[in-house]
C-alpha cells in the first residue's frame, strides 16, 4: 500500500508498467446523483457520518490508465447502477465516459451487473446492483481471458453497511477481485489498485494465495489504518509505504 494521492504516484509510475488495473473510483456520476438528491454523503452533510470522497475526473484518470496499462490488457472500473441515461447513452455509445475510453485508446468489452446483498442509494427505486466495466486497452493486441465460462452477473455477496464488518463505505466483495484477477492475468503479473481503500484485490491475492504484485494507492490516512489493521489481523501480507518514499 502505498500511502498518497493516486494522481501523482500514477503520473511517476513506469509507462506500460501495469498488467491488470482493478479500481473504484469516487466517478463524475456522484456529482449528478447529488445534484438531484440521490445521495447526500459526497461531502460532509447532515445525512453523512463521515466525508465522502473526493470527486475526481474520468478525464484526469483515464489518460493515465492508458499510460501504465501495457497494450492489450485489461481494466475494470466499478460503476453507478444502470438507470435510464446511462442505459441510453451505453447502447448508442454516445455517453462522455465512454467517449473518453476510447480517446485513450480503450474499448468497451462489457457491462458487468453486480448484484448487492442489501438495498442501497436511489432517487425512485432504491438500488440494489452496481456495474463494473470492463475495457481492453488497444483491442487489437488484446489479451485473452484466462476463463471464458465466466457468467457476465455478479451474484457475489456483498458486504452489509449495517454489519460492522466493512472497512470502506464502498468496499467490494473480496470474491469478485480475486475472480477478476485470475481472469485477466498470471502469475507474477503486477496489478495496480488506485483509490484502494479496503485493497480488494491486495485481499484478494494475499487470501487465496494468486502470487501476483498488487500495488494499492489510498489517500484517506484514516481508512489506510482501518486497512492495514484489517491485513494484520487476518496474516495477509502489506508492505505499506509512506507517498514521500514510495519511489
Amino acid at each position: 500500500m502505498i500511502i498518497g494521492d493516486a494522481l501523482k504516484i500514477m503520473v511517476e509510475l513506469p509507462a506500460w508498467s501495469v498488467d491488470l488495473i482493478y479500481v473504484d473510483e469516487a466517478y463524475d456520476d456522484l456529482d449528478k446523483a447529488r445534484s438531484i438528491g440521490t445521495t447526500t454523503r459526497l461531502k460532509e452533510s447532515n445525512g453523512s457520518n463521515r466525508k465522502w470522497y473526493e470527486v475526481i475526473s474520468y478525464s484526469k484518470i483515464i489518460p493515465l490508465y492508458a499510460r501504465l496499462l501495457k497494450k492489450g490488457h485489461h481494466l475494470y472500473q466499478w460503476r453507478p447502477s444502470i438507470n435510464m441515461d446511462s442505459v441510453r447513452n451505453w447502447c448508442k455509445l454516445i455517453d462522455p465516459d465512454f467517449g473518453l475510453l476510447a480517446e485513450s485508446g480503450f474499448t468497451v468489452a462489457k457491462v458487468l451487473p453486480g448484484e448487492k446483498s442489501f438495498t442501497g442509494m436511489g432517487y425512485s427505486f432504491r438500488s440494489k446492483h452496481e456495474c463494473l466495466l470492463f475495457s481492453i486497452l488497444s483491442i487489437k493486441n488484446k489479451v485473452q481471458l484466462n476463463d471464458l465460462s465466466l457468467p457476465d452477473i455478479i451474484n457475489e455477496k456483498w458486504v452489509n453497511p449495517r454489519s460492522g464488518e466493512r472497512i470502506h463505505d464502498s468496499q467490494k466483495p473480496t470474491e469478485v477481485a480475486r475472480k477478476i484477477i485470475e481472469c485477466s492475468s498470471k502469475e507474477d503479473d503486477l496489478v495496480l489498485e488506485p483509490f484502494a481503500g479496503s485493497m480488494q484485490a491486495a485481499q484478494a491475492n494475499g487470501l487465496f494465495n494468486m502470487n501476483r504484485k498488487v500495488i494499492g494507492i489510498e489517500k484517506d490516512r484514516a481508512i489506510a489504518e482501518l486497512t492495514i489493521s484489517y491485513f494484520k489481523d487476518h496474516n495477509i501480507p502489506l508492505d505499506v509505504i509512506d507517498s514521500l518514499k514510495w519511489q
